[in-house]
């Protein structure tokens, strides 16, 4: 499995600015993500990904586990679909 590296500023409502990086499978795009504050300094995600070899939910959820102002995180995962 190759990976490509981002990097961005992941901003919850109501607390600062964390930067960060994280590994996205090739062939993979992050299509969708929300951030709540639960808490100083917490945060809860819901991430949406489309990938054109889908990885179960939580191999995905397990590239955001190094991120400590997550406390929840849910993964949706689709299938990319080819053009007509």
């Amino acid at each position: 499995m190759g990976v490509a590296t981002q990097a961005g500023d992941l901003r919850c409502y109501g607390s600062t600015s964390h930067r960060f990086t994280y590994p996205i499978p090739k062939g993979a795009e992050i299509a969708d993500l929300h951030l709540w504050q639960v808490g100083p300094g917490h945060c809860s995600a819901i991430v949406s990904v489309v990938a054109t070899n889908p990885k179960p939910p939580a191999a995905y959820k397990a590239l955001l586990a190094g991120l400590p102002m997550l406390s929840h995180v849910t993964v949706e995962v689709n299938p990319r679909i080819a053009a007509m």
